[in-house]
Order: C-alpha cells, then sequence, then structure tokens
C-alpha cells in the first residue's frame, strides 16, 4: 500500500503514513498529537541556475556567430570554443543540409550556417547575420513550470537527430531550424509527474492496534453501571412497549416504556413522558371507604390512560398493567372488613374502565418493585434500597440466592410530621426543637432494633434512597445537579438540609433564598427554581423539617459515612418500572 511522509506538527518528527487517511485526522505515534493529514504543496523550487550570456567585444562580434565558405571544395574552419555554449553548424547548399557534429550541451543554444554557391542565404527575423541575431539566445524556464520542481531527470550528454537537451532539461524533441523559422526557445515542459508514495504499512497498523486497545481499556472503565437507565443497546432483544398504570393516595400516573433484554442485564427507554393526574384519594380519618366523588375522578383518568395505550401508543392489551399501591388502602388497615370491601370495589372499577385485573401491592411488594427499578443489576446483591414515603419507609435487599428481604419501619415524612405537630400544640415550643426532641425515640429506635434483625441493613456499602424527603434535600443540596439520573448525597449533604430548614426562625422563603441565590442566572438557575417551586408546592417547612430528621436517623444508624449514597432522580417511577420488570420476567 502506497505511504506519504509527513511532519508532525507537534514533535516536528518525520512521519509514513498510509495514503488511504489522507483527509483524515491521525495521531502522531510520538508525541500523540492529532492532526488532519494533508498533502503539502512540494516545497519552492531553487531558483535555476544562472545563464551565462556571453558579453564579446563589438569588434569580434562579426566572427562569432557566422562563418562562410565560398566556392565548392572548400573545408569550413575550425569554430572557436565558447565553453558552455552550444553551437549548430549547418551546410547549405544544393546537396541539401548535412547533419550537425555531436556537441556538448549547455546553457546557451548557438547557430552556424555555411554556405554554398549558388545557395540563398535565409532571411532572419531579427535582424544582423542572416538566421541569427546579434546576441547568443538565452532560454528563461517558464515561472508556471519551474524546472527545478521536476525531480529524477535523466541528463544525457549527447545530442541526436532533432534532439537537443540543455542542463537541466528533461529530453523532449527540438524541431531542426528552418531557414524561414529559426530554432529560439525548447518547447514546453511536460506536467510535472506525481512524486511516488512511500508508506510504511506496519508502523500504521501496529498504531491502529494500540489505539483500539486503549478505547477497549477506557470501555472497561467506564461501563454504565445502570443499563436500566440507558437507550436500548445494540444488539439487544425487544421485549416490545409496556404500561403501567398506577393509582396512589396522590393520584394516577401512567408510565409508558420500550423493554429490551441484553445478554448480562436489560435496559429501557421512556416510549413518552410520564403522565399524572392529581386526585386526593387518600381518606379521612375514620372513614370506611374512598370517598365515591374522587373515585370517579381516578376512574376516569384510568379509562383515558387505558385508551390513550391502545391508540396514541400502541401498548398490547397483555402488555398493560393497573396496579394500586398501598398508600391508598393505608387508612383501613386497622379495619380487615373494610379493607376488603375497598380492594374488591377499586378492581371492580378498574375493570370497568377497561384495565383488566387490578393488582394490589402490599408495602413489602412496592419495595420489592421499587428496588428492581432502582438499583441497578450490578449493585442488586450488593445495596439497600430506602424508600422515604409519607406513611412508611419501606427498605429492603436482595439477598444472593436472589429472594428479597424487605424491612418496614413504621414512620414516614406523613406520619412524622402529624406525630410533632401533636406535641408542638401541647409544648408550644418550636416545631425544629420539638421534631429534634422525639426524633430518637421514634425514629432511631426503630432503626437500631431493624439493623440488629437484619445485619445486611447496616454491612452493605450501597444505599439507593428515593421518596419525598430524598428528594427535597437533593434538590436544595444540590440544585445545580438536576439534569443527572443519579445524585450523591453524603452524610455531611444531610447534615446541612437538616441545619438550613431547622434553623431558628427560618421561612420557606429564606430556604429558597439560600438555595437559589448563589446560582447564577441562565438554564441552570432556571431548572433549579422551578425543581425547588415543585418542592415547596408539596412540602411545608414542617414537613421538610420532619424529612430532614428521617433522614439524619438514618444516616445515623445506617452509617452514612463513607458509604455510596444515592438519590435516583427517576424514583417516582422507580416501583411502577419494577412492576413491569417482574411481569415480564426480568427479575431473575
Amino acid at each position: 500500500m502506497a505511504q506519504i511522509s509527513v511532519i508532525c506538527p507537534g514533535c516536528h518528527r518525520s512521519l509514513m503514513i498510509a495514503e488511504q487517511f489522507v483527509g483524515k485526522r491521525v495521531k502522531c505515534k510520538f508525541c500523540g498529537e492529532a492532526f488532519a493529514l494533508e498533502v503539502l504543496p512540494p516545497s519552492p523550487p531553487a531558483p535555476p541556475a544562472p545563464v551565462e550570456i556571453l558579453d564579446l567585444p563589438e569588434a569580434d562580434a562579426g566572427e562569432i556567430f557566422e562563418q562562410r565558405t565560398i566556392g565548392p571544395g572548400v573545408p569550413p574552419p575550425v569554430l572557436p570554443n565558447w565553453g558552455e555554449g552550444v553551437f549548430e553548424q549547418q551546410t547549405i547548399g544544393p546537396g541539401g543540409m548535412s547533419p550537425p557534429p555531436p556537441m556538448e550541451t549547455g546553457d546557451e543554444v548557438f547557430a552556424q550556417q555555411t554556405f554554398v554557391p549558388g545557395a540563398a542565404p535565409p532571411s532572419s527575423p531579427m535582424g544582423g547575420h542572416p538566421g541569427f541575431g546579434q546576441t547568443p539566445l538565452r532560454y528563461d524556464p517558464p515561472a508556471a513550470d519551474p524546472v527545478a520542481a521536476i525531480p529524477s531527470l535523466p541528463s544525457p550528454n549527447h545530442w541526436g537527430d532533432q534532439y537537443a537537451t540543455g542542463q537541466g532539461f528533461s529530453a523532449n524533441p527540438l524541431p531542426a531550424p528552418t531557414p524561414q523559422q529559426p530554432s529560439r526557445h525548447p518547447p514546453p515542459l511536460p506536467p510535472k509527474p506525481p512524486a511516488p508514495l512511500n508508506i510504511r504499512i506496519w508502523p500504521l497498523v501496529i498504531s491502529i492496534i494500540s489505539l483500539a486497545v486503549t478505547a477497549g481499556s477506557l470501555a472497561g472503565i467506564f461501563i454504565i453501571r445502570n443499563p436500566t437507565e440507558q437507550k436500548a443497546q445494540a444488539g439487544s432483544a425487544s421485549l416490545g412497549r409496556h404500561a403501567c398504570i398506577a393509582i396512589e393516595s396522590s393520584g394516577v400516573r401512567l408510565l409508558v416504556v420500550d423493554l429490551h433484554k441484553t445478554e448480562t442485564s436489560y435496559d429501557f427507554s421512556f416510549a413518552t413522558e410520564p403522565a399524572n393526574r392529581e386526585v386526593p384519594l387518600r381518606p379521612q380519618k375514620g372513614a370506611k371507604e374512598l370517598a365515591p366523588d374522587k373515585l370517579d375522578e381516578a376512574m376516569k383518568a384510568v379509562t383515558s390512560f387505558v385508551q390513550k395505550c391502545k391508540d396514541q401508543h400502541e401498548v398490547p392489551a397483555e402488555n398493560l398493567v393497573v396496579a394500586c399501591n398501598s398508600g391508598v388502602v393505608s387508612e383501613f388497615k386497622n379495619n380487615p372488613t373494610a379493607l376488603e370491601a375497598v380492594k374488591q370495589n377499586l378492581s371492580n372499577r378498574v375493570r370497568e374502565a377497561g384495565g383488566g385485573e387490578l393488582i394490589h401491592v402490599t408495602p413489602d411488594v412496592e419495595a420489592r418493585f421499587g428496588t428492581l427499578g432502582c438499583i441497578p443489576p450490578s449493585d442488586r446483591f450488593d445495596a439497600i434500597l430506602l424508600d422515604i414515603g409519607g406513611s412508611t419507609v419501606k427498605c429492603g435487599y436482595h439477598d444472593k440466592d436472589g429472594s428479597f428481604t424487605p424491612v418496614p419501619l413504621p414512620f414516614g415524612t406523613n406520619v412524622y410530621e402529624d406525630i410533632v405537630t401533636a406535641v408542638f400544640k401541647q409544648q408550644k415550643r418550636p416545631f425544629p426543637i420539638v421534631a429534634e426532641s422525639l426524633r430518637f425515640e421514634k425514629l432511631n429506635t426503630p432503626l437500631i432494633q431493624a439493623k440488629k434483625d437484619r445485619p445486611p441493613l447496616v454491612n452493605r456499602k450501597k444505599y439507593h434512597i428515593l421518596g419525598g424527603a430524598s428528594w427535597a434535600a437533593s434538590v436544595i443540596t444540590h440544585p445545580t445537579e438536576l439534569s443527572k439520573t443519579r445524585i450523591t448525597l453524603t452524610a455531611e449533604d444531610i447534615r446541612r438540609f437538616n441545619d438550613l430548614v431547622s434553623a431558628p426562625g427560618q421561612t420557606m422563603d429564606g430556604v429558597r433564598k439560600a438555595v437559589l441565590d448563589p446560582l447564577p442566572t441562565g438554564p441552570t438557575h432556571e431548572k433549579a427554581a422551578e425543581e425547588f417551586g415543585r418542592v415547596s408546592d408539596r412540602f411545608p417547612l414542617t414537613r421538610l423539617i420532619s424529612a430532614a430528621k428521617i433522614l439524619r436517623a438514618c444516616s445515623e444508624e445506617c452509617e452514612f459515612q463513607g458509604k455510596q449514597v444515592q438519590f435516583f432522580t427517576h424514583g417516582l417511577h422507580a416501583w411502577l418500572l419494577g412492576c413491569l420488570l417482574a411481569k415480564t420476567g426480568l427479575e431473575r
């Protein structure tokens, strides 16, 4: 394969590179400099050798250029030796033109003619002697095609019939002078032949192999840790489009995803933006059924989502799941009869709405689904899930045999806020002080007991956290990282979150200023302001304080210091995704 020689712009070393890489970017094997490979024009030609022009005395001018012999049989005199000049001798007469004798080549071309009686001398367009000028003819190479730029020219030292070669000229035929038009200049030089390409292949092959090995090593370092968060991988097997309609205490949500199975794992991509229809389904305390008007509104949302899945999203009926989480019926857990009646009514209404059989999700199952949708398969047997909800903290982990161990905790953000509020009203002390005074008894103590019963709860080094409390803490402590899929929270972040919202005399406006004012104006500030607005809509200051106390208790008892703790920003959809993964058999 042809090669070309190039100079590296970084280290100025000469490189031999395959011609096929012309026009592409290459990297120097010595210094690593990357540059575009182009064929450089040849270096400027050296100036042609000066042509010597004879400057003869005026008295001798008539003796130089012409020799005539008058009369037959008289031999011509010997021509003088003019060094580098080239002379041409012609004898013109009845016998025609004799061939010229061999002469040395040079930079100048002269002609000599011998006339015999009866021959008419040729006319000269240059004046003076017939056929010649009074000064030697000088050849200047054309500037458009310098002689010096032509490599490897032959250098013959003879002249044959109708050919004349000057030093530095290529051997081209020169037409013989005629009496009417004497020879003045040689013809134009031929086009410059292409420079031969000299490319060494093996160094280039070795360089390519080295780059491939380096790229493979980097790919091994930056392996995607969570394939469930990426687009479908090339070569993965599609499992089709799936949808989950979730009935929750705050409303009805729709998640539509495309699932794919790879050789060792799975991934998904959102087929459409998740939809949400806010309907407060959580019943009042002491109620024996769901509010009929709220239930009707929720079923209208279910009917609408089912129709969208069929008509717009093209979800097969067998891939549609409708599930109800435990928060909807949590108020009836102490009344088994009412609980069963509410579940049956919900199932019938969902069936009438076209959603098929309703799946009732218990807290333990919801924790399992959340683990499937949140924790990457590579971390599944090394991490703990903490889903801090409003009613409970759904906690759990997968064992090495693939089984799931739930660790329910009897508190949540709303529940702890209610406990603190009741004491706050009695004692008339600031809410943050009351929340801190009750923290150890109400929060740390259940965690201490749980880790005694389930040692992996504190022994594992990775924690994936979900829920409103984790979301609020991430927005407040990391407002510039909200576009990430996972946000790392440290024990120090949780302490700062607690200190900010629990500061004496604190208000939501004060929290907002502390979060947003340090940010420069621009897209990051706008996104942080939008997300903080959503947090403030869901969390009054007293609920933020309650969330901070729960996170602080978890940080202390699970020993977050020195461990990896990450908030999954798609956590709102984690248990819905886990429900679909379990249905399709990907949990195994």
